[in-house]
């Protein structure tokens, strides 16, 4: 597998230049072939995700097979291609009008602009494009933002609550939610405090039901994330380990990004305890299974316990399968195969599957994961020839526009580094300067403030 990766990304690399540009998708209908999948069970699987409502998943995948696939399954998989974007469009509208229901006409702005990445033709674009920004003005018009309004005082008004209780509930499987039914008051309250950051308010309402009914699950698992968010680590472990019993191994949201095995997983990897969690995970850490935070966190696990090469493959494998939307697969695929002296093929993974523009020679393109862009402008600078440092250099730049620079001190050694290897001490001792008085300040790290609803990055061709 390691083997078909290298080749993979040796062929990427190929394509450097504006003339050379392909569709990601297209790169990965190759990826494919060279992990000898059958392009026909990709098909049935894409059909199988739209059945179950995840069409999601079913894009990326037909996606794949649209623009990289055999000839005679490409126009079978543009018509799956339609009929995802017109099922995510849908839903996103569907959730726009429960969250205008709901007064929240932000978020409701939020989703009509999703609905609008998946839009037929010019016409409806055109009247989703209005119906954001009618939100939008309704937004801004506004005595304020109802969620924003809860967070800052103790508590909201009964009717505020009740919106904000049943909007989280939406999100979950409809088994889940129904989990969520006929609780009390005071449950309702804890969550939506907890939806506002108030952890320690959440915390203790559930523990205090708790004393009413020690085993249920559902109460667990909402004071393990209390406690998980906390840094409670050990106590978190324990709480998930009882919801986990009682809720079981399946996401419990309809976006397949919350579940109780991840979570447990992520407290696990911060007590360091990696053996017993790979032990325990490793059923549930299928390269196909679509959990992508589950997957991350094996791989992380196995990082963490000097398992370069078995998380390399695991990644490769995922990131293979169309399933992974998260570009944090990528980045940790990268930092393996860098681990393992293969630094060259990590730039090429990042460059392809994180930054298309850079590895189309259109580094002027906004970043899509800045930590991705810092790790790639790290590798390139690690290379330390003439082409790979200006090519950093670029990065950084476009990285510095995208904060309007609030750079943290690890983008300014980032900097200090280029500077060196460009041959101006006095410009690196000014960023390092820089970077020492941000990292006493504590700001270590500065993150963009974009939070996109679906990982889906290409539009439907009108």
């Amino acid at each position: 597998m390691a083997a078909a990766v290298l080749k993979f990304c040796h062929f990427v690399t190929d394509f450097e230049g504006p003339a050379g540009a392909r569709p990601w998708s297209e790169h990965m209908g190759l990826f494919d072939r060279f992990f000898k999948k059958d392009p026909a069970e990709d098909l049935r699987r894409a059909k199988e995700q739209l059945a179950a409502g995840r069409p999601v998943d079913a894009l990326n995948l037909a996606n794949r097979l649209r623009d990289g696939g055999p000839a005679e399954l490409q126009s079978e998989a543009e018509e799956l291609c339609q009929q995802a974007h017109d099922q995510i469009l849908q839903g996103a509208l569907r959730r726009a009008e429960e969250a205008e229901e709901a007064g929240l006409f932000e978020e409701a702005a939020d989703w009509a602009r999703t609905a609008l990445e998946h839009a037929a033709d010019d016409q409806q674009a055109e009247k989703l494009e209005a119906l954001a920004k009618s939100l939008e003005a309704r937004s801004a018009e506004a005595p304020g933002d109802r969620d924003q309004d809860l967070m800052d005082r103790p508590g909201g008004d009964d009717e505020d609550e009740e919106d904000l209780f049943w909007s989280q509930v939406a999100m979950l499987e409809e088994e889940v939610a129904e989990r969520y039914e006929g609780r009390s008051n005071r449950f309702r309250r804890a969550v939506v405090a907890l939806a506002a950051g108030r952890k320690e308010e959440a915390e203790a309402a559930f523990t205090e039901l708790l004393e009413q009914d020690r085993g249920d699950a559902v109460l667990h698992f909402e004071r393990g994330r209390c406690r998980l968010l906390g840094g409670e680590l050990e106590a978190a472990r324990e709480d998930l380990e009882v919801a986990w019993e009682g809720l079981g191994d399946a996401p419990l949201d309809s976006a397949g990004s919350l579940s109780v095995p991840a979570l447990w997983g992520e407290a696990m990897l911060g007590l360091e305890r990696y053996d017993e969690m790979l032990e325990r995970l490793e059923p549930l850490a299928d390269a196909e299974s679509g959990d992508e935070q589950l997957i991350l966190l094996y791989g992380q696990a196995l990082m963490a316990s000097e398992r370069a090469q078995p998380a390399a493959d695991l990644l490769a494998a995922s990131l293979a399968s169309g399933i992974a939307g998260s570009p944090e697969i990528p980045r940790h695929l990268a930092l393996a195969l860098d681990s393992l002296g293969q630094r060259s093929q990590a730039v090429a993974v990042l460059e392809a599957s994180i930054a298309p523009s850079c590895a189309t020679g259109q580094c002027a393109k906004p970043p899509k994961h800045l930590p991705s862009f810092r790790l790639l402008a790290k590798l390139l600078l690690d290379e330390g020839g003439e082409a790979e440092v200006d090519r950093a250099g670029d990065l950084l730049e476009q990285m510095d526009r995208v904060l309007g620079g609030r750079s943290g001190a690890i983008d300014q050694r980032l900097m200090a580094r280029y500077y060196q290897l460009s041959g101006d001490p006095e410009a690196a001792a000014e960023a390092q300067e820089r970077a020492r008085e941000l990292e006493e300040q504590g700001l270590e790290e500065v993150a963009a403030s974009d939070r996109p609803k679906l990982q889906v990055t290409q539009r439907r061709p009108i």
